[in-house]
């Protein structure tokens, strides 16, 4: 059967597809046949009639995984019956079930003469299995397909007859084989598939930070299926709020580049067709800044100020504005003159007298300064400056080893003020006891821990702490000198880039041993060992991660980090439990991704080297790129990445995070990322171009 078919093939489809709107007759042929296989009565081995059997199939049309519309061939035998057809859509899947059947008691069929011509693929063969229990098809192209069928039944037939086949159907084809030598007329039941265009209707919703140029929140909206040329798919758009941002207006951008149209309505209807099945809906945004003003009360003569205050005003963004109002009150010997509000370029916009100024305020100018000028009305009321002055001397030499100025708030004369002090061992020191020294030289107060509480006032503005440190164990020599390490640094595991830091930092601490011979107390030193461990960890997020190659994906890197004591080893008791690392853990600055291809286009090459950005403190996003029209934050694939949507393919890619970490040892921290390929662009290329 297959070798006669194969031989009417060439006018076969010259009539079939010279024209789109044929329908399929029986007379395609100048040439006439010989003999009709429907004239031919069949026998089996004991020399009865055996019922030739019935050629019938039905085509699916599936549409995301669904069964949406079905065709079945015609089972009769008029060659006049125009081929049953199914109209589907590029995007959609066909099956088929067989409706053949034996007409003989207990018979069977054994073969299926499966045969399609057209824009979805020429293909013919016999099978000796239902081959359309498993066939599928993609409708990757619009154009046209006829199916064919004929079967065969197991019937054993005697000597010289030909073999059971089918005969019913509505489409005839002329056909050789060893019984018909001269060419004979054989029947096949049919069903036209119609792939017509279709395509994907879609918004493409972008929040855009206009001062800083850049998306801070997209998705796209699928409206649908576009399956007619004329048809128009329309869409309600709710713009909605965006946390910290202000919406202003928007414009429907086209592929093109083109601004359609722009409005400032929060719903907007937004129509689709076959000629722009895709829009932008761009939406600009402005950041909602923390407005304020600083009021700052100024000694006109002495030109400083002598307090300061900030009155806070709502979050705003671009022309929005607020007023903000002050009630101004002199401080203590002073009284006010006028102020003034200066701009933060140092602009004095207005002047005034009147003690409850309104300032005001908006998103592009979000603080101001209000300048109150004061005299003095009381000079026993004036306020003074303070300050203390901590110095580090050596016990055994009395040499000055450091020093530092700590500046507090001005004091009146019934009103005192006090600062707290935080000594900090000099390096290579520890810190022995210290006195508080007032500006005649005398002492006002000892003592011996690390935090000093200093109380000044009108008669005593400025006073001094001298902090006595020693390096060894006593007050006046006689135990080893004992130096103070500086913390150290060390990688771990060595070499491995899992974003593992460990560093060990050893710090002394000296305790009560006794008593000296003139009864001052005597201590001895304590060194502990302290362990430190810094992970960083991180995440990839890459959306989508399976797509057909030639478009792009995104991809996020969210960070972070943690840091733990995980051992003090010491010699005495458990000092240290909770103690903070003095070294300083600091945040990845570079991520980069390596990929195993490369990209070229009309707009440029996309390297196999991708620097990402950073987002924030510890977070990664991709830059915007250079092969990309909008200037989308994606990495883009070539067409000839492996991949199909029966054969999908696997690609991997390295992600390095380094930068930061502890002293001079960097992180380092390896992600792989995958994607999965499942087909081309091209597939979805609907242009009618090459």
């Amino acid at each position: 059967m297959k070798k006669i078919i194969k031989r009417g093939m060439t006018v076969l489809m010259a009539v079939i597809f010279s024209s789109s709107s044929m329908n399929v007759m029986a007379a395609w042929s100048s040439e006439n046949a010989k003999s009709d296989y429907r004239n031919m009565e069949i026998r089996n081995t004991k020399n009865v009639r055996v019922e030739k059997p019935t050629a019938q199939f039905a085509v699916n049309r599936i549409s995301n995984g669904e069964i949406v519309d079905k065709a079945i061939s015609y089972a009769g035998y008029d060659c006049s019956v125009p081929f049953t057809e199914l109209v589907c859509y590029v995007g959609d899947k066909i099956t088929f079930e067989d409706l053949s059947h034996d007409n003989n008691p207990g018979g069977k069929l054994v073969e299926w003469d499966w045969q399609r011509f057209g824009s979805l693929g020429d293909h013919y063969k016999v099978y000796n299995y239902n081959v359309l229990e498993t066939e599928s098809i993609d409708c990757t192209v619009p154009g046209e397909t006829i199916f064919y069928l004929s079967v065969r039944n197991n019937q054993k037939v005697k000597n010289g007859c030909c073999d059971p086949w089918s005969e019913n159907g509505n489409h005839q084809i002329k056909g050789t084989n060893k019984w018909f030598p001269k060419g004979a007329y054989w029947y096949f039941t049919a069903v036209k598939v119609i792939v017509k265009p279709m395509r994907e209707a879609k918004i493409h919703v972008r929040y855009w930070d206009t001062p800083a140029n850049k998306i801070i929140k997209e998705n796209t909206i699928n409206v649908g299926q576009l399956k007619e040329p004329d048809q128009i798919l329309q869409h309600i758009v709710t713009i909605e709020d965006i946390e910290g941002y202000t919406i202003s207006n928007w414009n429907v951008y086209l592929l093109d580049k083109t601004i359609q149209y722009s409005g400032t309505d929060r719903v907007l209807d937004i129509g689709l067709s076959n000629y722009l099945p895709e829009k932008f809906l761009n939406i600009e945004c402005y950041p909602k800044t923390e407005t304020g003003v600083e009021v700052r009360y100024w000694d006109s003569a002495r030109n400083k100020v002598i307090s300061s205050s900030t009155i806070t005003g709502p979050k705003l963004s671009g022309d929005e504005k607020a007023t903000l109002s002050a009630s101004l009150a002199a401080p203590r010997g002073y009284s006010i003159e006028g102020w003034n509000i200066q701009l933060p370029d140092g602009t004095i916009e207005s002047y005034g007298t009147e003690l409850n100024p309104k300032i005001e305020v908006s998103g592009n100018t979000p603080s101001k300064y209000l300048n109150v000028e004061c005299y003095v009305s009381d000079s026993s009321f004036i306020g003074t400056d303070t300050s203390v002055d901590v110095k580090y001397y050596s016990l055994k030499t009395e040499v000055l080893i450091a020093e530092t100025t700590i500046s507090g708030s001005q004091v009146f004369p019934d009103i005192p003020t006090t600062v707290d002090v935080e000594l900090v061992k000099p390096n290579g020191y520890y810190i022995d006891r210290w006195d508080i020294i007032l500006d005649d030289d005398s002492v006002e107060k000892q003592g011996v821990d690390n935090k000093v509480n200093i109380m000044l006032d009108i008669n005593n503005p400025h006073k001094t702490i001298k902090v006595f440190c020693n390096t060894d164990g006593s007050d006046s020599g006689g135990d080893d000198d004992i130096i103070i390490p500086d913390p150290t640094v060390t990688v771990f595991p060595d070499g491995a880039c899992v974003g593992v830091i460990e560093w060990t930092e050893t710090e002394s601490h000296k305790i009560p041993n006794g008593y000296y011979p003139s009864g001052r107390q005597k201590y001895k030193i304590c060194t502990h060992t302290f362990t430190y461990r810094a992970i960083l960890n991180a995440n990839a997020t890459i959306s989508p991660d399976t797509f057909k190659s030639g478009y792009g994906f995104e991809l996020l890197l969210n960070c972070g980090i943690t840091q733990n004591l995980i051992s003090n080893i010491g010699d005495c008791n458990n000092w240290g439990e909770n103690r903070r690392a003095v070294s300083v853990v600091r945040a990845p600055d570079r991520a980069t991704v390596y990929l195993p291809w490369t990209m070229t286009n009309s707009l440029g090459t996309q390297g196999n080297i991708v620097s990402m950005e950073k987002n924030g403190n510890i977070n990664f996003i991709l830059p915007q790129s250079r092969v990309s029209q909008i200037g989308a934050r994606k990495i883009y694939t070539p067409v000839e990445l492996a991949g199909s949507e029966t054969t999908p393919v696997s690609h991997s890619f390295d992600i390095y995070i380094n930068g930061g970490g502890v002293g001079n040892i960097e992180f380092c921290k390896k992600l792989v990322g995958t994607i999965t390929i499942n087909g081309v662009m091209y597939d979805d290329d609907f242009s009618g171009a090459d």
